[in-house]
């Protein structure tokens, strides 16, 4: 296995528990207090409860991120969104911030556009 995979696979480690442990203590609830559980609903709610954390980070970020996504989820699954989509804005807005203090005098070629610099940011190929 690659050394940047097994990084990535450590590193998303926690978001999985998360998700993982989400399902289940939800699943528990759901059976004791209506007596069914609706698992379809359980895996999304876990899964935007756990996605948040990992693109949250480990820490108290991702617990953070994690218990506000696991809140608003029973009012609606885009509701439970929100906190995922405040992160990549986050992320987006400061990585623009450090590309747009890099020397201006250096030599540049040719702009790649918004989308390009997107791709080049995500690790995309941009060719």
């Amino acid at each position: 296995m690659p050394q940047s995979l097994q990084r990535a696979a450590i590193a998303m480690h926690p978001a999985a528990l998360l998700t993982v442990i989400s399902f289940l203590l939800n699943a528990c609830i759901s059976r004791v207090v209506t007596g069914q559980v609706p698992v379809g609903f359980l895996a999304l709610l876990a899964l935007v409860s756990g996605g948040t954390a990992a693109l949250t980070g480990n820490g108290l970020r991702a617990s953070l991120a994690f218990l506000v996504a696991g809140g608003l989820a029973p009012l609606s699954m885009w509701a439970a969104l929100i906190p995922a989509a405040v992160v990549i804005t986050w992320r987006i807005r400061r990585r623009l911030d450090m590309l747009s203090q890099v020397d201006k005098t250096a030599p540049r070629g040719e702009r790649m556009g918004f989308w390009g610099t997107l791709q080049a940011w995500a690790g995309w190929s941009t060719a």
